[in-house]
């Protein structure tokens, strides 16, 4: 298991022989990232080419290798470790605007 190191980094490491990210893997790694002080919004790339923007760590559930993310407006959208390719970090490095 590859520790993180960088809050600014991208997550590709211990992936199975798909590509995607083992289950302990996932969910140290979205843990680190959803409860970063302050929080920075984060991307979770998927297998099949989406993007999604973790813009508050409210928005985001997570349990046993799956997650649920409510995207603006309201829309839900679930993935699974077997689902994810990379986390990428804030790289520009600003806080989010928490209420």
């Amino acid at each position: 298991m590859r520790p993180l190191q960088d809050e600014h980094m991208v997550y590709e490491g211990s992936l199975s022989k798909r590509g995607n990210m083992d289950r302990d893997i996932f969910d140290q790694t979205m843990h680190t990232f959803k409860h970063r002080k302050p929080f920075r919004p984060f991307t979770v790339a998927l297998e099949n080419g989406d993007r999604l923007e973790i813009d508050h760590p409210e928005a985001l559930v997570l349990r046993d290798g799956i997650a649920m993310f409510a995207g603006p407006g309201g829309v839900p959208s679930v993935f699974d470790h077997e689902g994810v390719t990379r986390v990428i970090g804030d790289l520009a490095g600003q806080p989010s605007q928490e209420p």
